[in-house]
C-alpha cells in the first residue's frame, strides 16, 4: 500500500470510517491530496487531521466539488513539477 500511496497524488475515501483511520493519515504524510466523506468519525478532526474542505459528504450532486478538488490538487502538482524543472535546469 505503501508503494502505492507513493506515486499516488490523490487519496479518495468515502467509507464509513468506524475507527482511527491509519490509511488517509498515511497518505496524507506521503503528500497525496486527502479527500474524505465526513461519515463516522471522519467528521471530526481529531481523528482525520485534513482541512474541512476536503470533507465532503458523499452525495451525487457534490460529485463537480469533488472533481474539482481532484483535479485542483493536479495541477498544484504539476505546477510543483515544472518549478523543480525550471530549479534542475538553472543549475
Amino acid at each position: 500500500m505503501i508503494d502505492i500511496l507513493k506515486k499516488a497524488k490523490v487519496y479518495i475515501d468515502f467509507g464509513n470510517h468506524t475507527g482511527k483511520d491509519r490509511i488517509p493519515r498515511e497518505a496524507a504524510m506521503l503528500e497525496c491530496c486527502v479527500i474524505t466523506g465526513r461519515r463516522g468519525i471522519a467528521k471530526y478532526r481529531e481523528d482525520v487531521p485534513i482541512p474541512e474542505n476536503y470533507k465532503i459528504e458523499d452525495k451525487v450532486e457534490n460529485i463537480p466539488l469533488i472533481l474539482s478538488k481532484k483535479y485542483e490538487t493536479v495541477l498544484i502538482t504539476l505546477r510543483k513539477g515544472l518549478q523543480t524543472l525550471k530549479i534542475i535546469e538553472v543549475l
